[in-house]
């Protein structure tokens, strides 16, 4: 608060707040823009105004959902007594660890944001993620890595694995989170927001690159949830056509008929030609009522088909976003067991 150079207030601003920013210039949330304008136009120093991480922490995150992602990870820490946060940001998962009663650090290279992290009372250096694992050995049994790797190179992923497996104590475990390049969800919608992304890394590269340094895949959310790839076509799948023939209009009924057959009419009785006649055209419908119910279930088949096909391509959409990678630092062999 003491750097605060503006502050929007209220006429019901509490005194305390104006104090902790002694130097700030107050206005009105009207005069805002005005404010934002005049500094633009001002001479301020460019290096200033540039852009700074801490701009996209602060200004395009959402920390409370941030915060439900990262809540089961918390768990795969249970036991714990010393858990590291690589690249930890202003500290949310450490304010889970916390909550769950796991010990917990974190480094953070951006000055600006680890210092809110101090701010909430969290433990967070202010250093360079990879230099701050070079001076580590074995000083933990936990170490958690969300949304890092794919801000290095591929040498730096090596050296970030390296580091990890050098501050891990034996048997401990780390944890890595990073985007799954087979979800559709984050090559279109996610991964380029950030600025400092390099690239996509495969959770089994990651796994492969893990296992040079002595880090075992205990648990991994890309194994979990298999990757069905459904084939599908551009066009859409043809339905049968039916072959049916009409049903030919019933004969008309005859007038004059001779005495005998008016005779029998009189009496309720229907000529066995009549009968033969309804009995041969009822044969008819059932035999068109049969094909139609068989093309009807062709239809029906083809339909099924059409949707099964749709709703394996669906289910593409509905792979997780992220990468879990669960990993556990060899033991010592017993014979080195202090």
């Amino acid at each position: 608060m003491s750097r605060v150079t503006v502050l929007v207030h209220q006429e019901s601003l509490p005194p305390a707040v104006a104090e902790m920013a002694p130097q700030a210039r107050r206005i009105q949330p009207g005069d805002l823009n005005t404010v934002l304008e005049e500094y633009c136009a001002s001479d301020a120093p460019r290096a200033e105004v540039s852009f700074d991480y801490s701009l996209y922490e602060f200004l395009l995150r959402d920390p409370p959902l941030l915060m439900r992602m990262q809540a089961p990870h918390a768990q795969l820490f249970t036991g714990c007594n010393k858990v590291l946060d690589v690249g930890c940001g202003a500290g949310l998962f450490l304010q889970l660890l916390g909550e769950a009663g796991i010990p917990a650090t974190g480094v953070e290279r951006n000055p600006v944001i680890a210092e809110y992290g101090r701010g909430m009372g969290l433990d967070i250096t202010t250093a360079d993620a990879l230099e701050y694992l070079d001076g580590e050995s074995g000083g933990f049994d936990g170490i958690y890595c969300s949304h890092f790797v794919e801000h290095l190179p591929i040498d730096g992923v090596e050296r970030l694995l390296q580091g990890v497996a050098r501050a891990l104590l034996p048997g401990g475990v780390a944890v890595l989170v990073f985007p799954d390049p087979e979800s559709i969800r984050s090559q279109l919608l996610g991964f380029w927001r950030d600025p400092e992304h390099v690239r996509f890394y495969h959770p089994e590269l990651v796994e492969t690159l893990a296992m040079l340094f002595g880090l075992e895949l205990e648990w991994s959310s890309y194994d979990a949830q298999p990757h069905e790839v459904g084939p599908f076509a551009l066009e859409p799948q043809a339905l049968p056509r039916a072959e049916v023939q009409p049903l030919a209009p019933a004969a008309s009924s005859v007038s004059a008929q001779g005495w005998w057959s008016r005779a029998m009419t009189s009496l309720g009785l229907v000529p066995r030609s009549r009968v033969a006649a309804l009995e041969g055209r009822l044969a008819d419908m059932e035999s068109l009522l049969t094909r139609v119910m068989q093309d009807n279930s062709q239809t029906v088949a083809a339909l099924d088909e059409r949707t099964r096909q749709l709703w394996a391509v669906n289910r593409t959409w509905a792979w997780s976003d992220n990468a879990v990678l669960k990993l556990r630092k060899r033991p010592l062999p017993e014979a080195e067991n202090p």
